[in-house]
């Protein structure tokens, strides 16, 4: 699960640093980026907080999250990712 790249996806998509990420979902900045590069697993305790302070689902980080081998069918994911791209943009 790439919980990093999902995060940044969604965080970039809405134009919310990773600095007002962190105020909002009281979590600390380098943290953030600790994540967000992949160099540390987020708890599901800072999921659920980084989810809220996205104003996204939970459910819709992990899906986004999800590597080729979680999903059966990678076409039906980059699908699946780009309408939930869309939405969280508008």
């Amino acid at each position: 699960m790439k919980y990093g790249k999902a995060i940044k996806i969604i965080r970039s998509a809405k134009g919310i640093t990773q600095k007002k990420l962190a105020e909002i979902s009281n979590l600390d900045k380098s943290y953030i980026s600790r994540i967000e590069s992949e160099e540390r697993a987020p708890t599901l305790e800072s999921l659920e907080k980084i989810s809220k302070a996205l104003n996204v689902p939970l459910h819709c980080i992990i899906l986004l999250s999800s590597n080729k081998k979680d999903i059966n069918k990678s076409d039906s994911k980059d699908k699946i990712a780009m309408k939930l791209l869309k939405l969280f943009m508008g």
